[in-house]
């Protein structure tokens, strides 16, 4: 250890850095719609701030499962396997169209075989959640990464836990994700860089290294064709390294709407923040008002001969002397203002 020690940490930090109030505006869209998307800085242990917005859940998880249904129907393969055009095409002009014909009509039949036994091999009931929190993150924050462990489990991470930098098509070239674990989730050089450096963990409970919390950072980033991947804990450089292709690049990068030359995407809740914040602004207000208008106190005239305890204590059904006229409620009149907010909003 020692040579690249903290690069990663830095690494995570500039990226961090060029999002600018990106983080603080996706927080508000989640607020807006299903704030558990960007947890709060301080993490389970701080409360979410919620919006008044009352459709934006019922708008991010329908359009979200929609997303995933049509891209991965369960009635039906969502992939067809087939001849490769390239090759039908040398067939032609090997065998003739009647042979490839017959040909097809084989392939077609293990295809559809295929295609089943793929099906069954994927098993999406346990995909078919994190492919839903990937596509609400990207409608509400417009950026996600998926990744894909060792042991092939699937975790999503959100704008806070991941950096990226792209080239100019867009293309992300240097991915670092963030990752708080505790000790016994750590892998085992890690857990020996901890011992042996005495890390100190962000997150301490009770100065028990065992509930802590480590930081530990995977960077995977290109050179030329091949993708490499590093580690480090506590600002500590692990020795291991793995390399990939790009076919097997241990990721997935997906974003709504991306503009030329950004790291960033910009996501749908972006693109309609102003009807957004209109209905979080009307919602609060009809909210304020129908609290008043529940907010009921009774007075009664100085002069009356009611006794006031008596009445708050008697039973329902109850009979007491005096006047009616005694009596009466004290409340705003914001019925007129109520109405004309609810029917603002509904349009």
């Amino acid at each position: 250890h020692g040579k690249g020690d903290g690069m990663v940490d830095r690494l995570f930090t500039a990226m961090c850095a060029e999002k600018g109030d990106l983080l603080e505006r996706c927080r508000m869209y989640a607020a807006w719609t299903i704030p558990a998307l960007v947890p709060p800085e301080g993490g389970e242990v701080s409360k979410t701030v919620t919006s008044y917005v009352r459709n934006g859940p019922r708008l991010v998880n329908s359009l979200g499962n929609k997303i995933v249904e049509s891209m991965f129907p369960q009635s039906r393969p969502f992939f067809a396997v087939g001849l490769n055009p390239d090759i039908e095409k040398k067939l032609r002009a090997e065998v003739g169209e009647e042979a490839v014909a017959a040909m097809n009509v084989t392939v077609g039949a293990e295809a559809r075989y295929l295609e089943r036994y793929a099906m069954s091999k994927m098993n999406l009931l346990n995909y078919r959640p994190r492919a839903v929190e990937a596509a609400q993150l990207l409608i509400v924050t417009g950026n996600v990464v998926v990744r894909r462990l060792k042991s092939g489990d699937r975790v999503v991470y959100g704008i806070a836990d991941f950096g990226v930098r792209r080239d100019i098509t867009g293309k992300v070239y240097d991915v670092v994700f963030k990752d708080m674990m505790g000790y016994d989730e750590l892998p085992d050089a890690a857990k020996e860089v901890a011992q042996l450096k005495q890390a100190k963990p962000d997150n301490v409970y009770e100065n028990d290294s065992r509930t802590s919390k480590y930081p530990f950072y995977t960077r995977v980033y290109r050179v030329g064709e091949v993708w490499h991947q590093v580690h480090e804990v506590c600002g500590i450089r692990l020795t291991e390294e793995s390399t990939f292709s790009d076919v097997d690049v241990p990721f997935i990068d997906l974003v709504w709407s991306l503009p030329r030359g950004y790291n960033y995407a910009r996501g749908l809740c972006e693109e309609h923040a102003n009807t957004f914040h209109n209905l979080n602004t009307l919602s609060e207000a009809i909210l304020d008002i129908g609290n008043m208008l529940a907010d009921i106190k009774w007075i009664v005239g100085p002069h009356s001969m009611l006794d006031v305890n008596a009445l708050n204590n008697s039973a329902r059904g109850s009979f007491h002397a005096g006047d009616a006229k005694d009596i009466q409620a004290l409340m705003a009149d914001k019925a007129r203002e109520l109405q004309a907010l609810t029917a603002l909003q509904e349009s």
